[in-house]
């Protein structure tokens, strides 16, 4: 077995404090300059039939990503973070009944919009990897067991660069995503790496063909707090570096003010609160969004010292059939609810420049 202990080019590590701050110095130094909108997602609506039933699980997201931008898509888990994402390149399992509507518009290299729901599966196949890479949030369900790192990192090169030398362009995608000794970790298997090393080998593999958008689903969610620091900078790096955009799937609020220009707050398959890192995260207008930055642990002090961490969690479960729901769909959770709050469907309201919420209350909240 391969010595894990060589995992980065570093010798040491940093703190995630350490490693936090460098991020921020990284994103604020580098910034890729933000352009025309790439994605573009219109009334998306995403339809499961389970047992001769239909759930709709996501219902008329609407959002772009410009290039060169980071939008954060946040939320606890069942909110329709990850179903948004597969539904824009359709990736979904053949024994599942899926209904897509809406539209998801991309832009291609040379300037051309298409639909991607629309997509004949062969015309979006092209897309997928060479355009819009997808990082999935469990790498070693990702890499393939039974072949070297290395073959599989070959494979996709061979199939979208067939005319460069595989072996080499392997070696410096490696190197890029901060592997050490790259031409000896070609011939190790997946079980010999680290979940961490895992998780930059899946990078490596996306980035084989420079996509111009890259979907990262909770990449960070299996690795210790320290390597998620050291994850969170080389993704900044690599999108400086590549000039991607990036859709980064999270439920971590502390890593979204750290690399995110916008931030999109999904609850039970709806956008709630929709604005800039700024708003949403220092003046959340939206009950669930301070629901959310309340469960983070805060250390409170006492004239003796520091006293225990403490969190508020939120009350309650999210639902799990959503289609069913009427009114506000926080309404059952939402410690200002009143009866009007059940009546209705609540729109998504502009209330600032780049701000929305969906709340009829948010004023005398606020």
């Amino acid at each position: 077995m391969l010595d894990v202990a060589e995992s980065t080019k570093a010798v040491s590590r940093p703190t995630r404090g350490e490693a936090l701050l460098e991020l921020q110095e990284l994103k604020a130094v580098s910034r890729p300059t933000q352009g025309e909108a790439l994605l573009e997602l219109r009334e998306l609506k995403t339809i499961f039939a389970v047992g001769g039933k239909e759930n709709c699980v996501v219902t008329g997201v609407s959002f772009s990503i410009a290039a060169g931008q980071t939008v954060a898509l946040v939320g606890e888990s069942g909110s329709g973070k990850s179903v948004t994402a597969l539904s824009i390149l359709r990736l979904f399992n053949r024994g599942d009944q899926v209904k897509l509507s809406g539209q998801a518009l991309w832009r291609n290299r040379v300037g051309q919009v298409r639909d991607l729901l629309s997509l004949r599966p062969t015309d979006l196949q092209k897309i997928r990897g060479s355009e819009i890479g997808f990082v999935f949030q469990d790498p070693g369900a990702s890499l393939n067991p039974v072949f070297t790192i290395g073959s599989q990192l070959r494979e996709t090169l061979r199939l979208h660069q067939p005319e460069q030398d595989a072996n080499q362009l392997a070696i410096q995608l490696l190197e890029d995503v901060g592997i050490a000794d790259a031409q000896r970790r070609l011939k190790a298997y997946p079980h010999q790496l680290s979940g961490g090393m895992r998780q930059r080998v899946m990078l490596a593999i996306t980035l084989a063909c420079q996509p111009r958008l890259l979907i990262a689903d909770e990449p960070t969610t299996a690795l210790d707090v320290t390597i998620q620091a050291q994850m969170m900078s080389l993704l900044a790096e690599l999108q400086s570096k590549y000039g991607m955009a990036l859709l980064f799937i999270t439920h971590d609020l502390g890593l979204v003010a750290q690399i995110a220009d916008a931030v999109i707050v999904m609850y039970a398959g709806q956008i709630v609160e929709h604005g800039t890192v700024a708003q949403v995260i220092e003046q959340p207008q939206h009950p669930y969004t301070r629901a959310l930055l309340a469960c983070r642990p805060v250390r409170h002090y006492r004239d003796d010292g520091p006293d225990d961490r403490v969190m508020k969690p939120i009350e309650g479960r999210p639902p799990e059939v959503v289609g069913l729901l009427q009114g506000c769909r926080f309404a059952p959770r939402c410690q200002y609810q009143q009866e009007a709050c059940h009546d209705h469907s609540i729109a998504l309201q502009t209330i600032a420049e780049a701000q929305s919420v969906r709340c009829d209350r948010w004023r005398e909240l606020s």
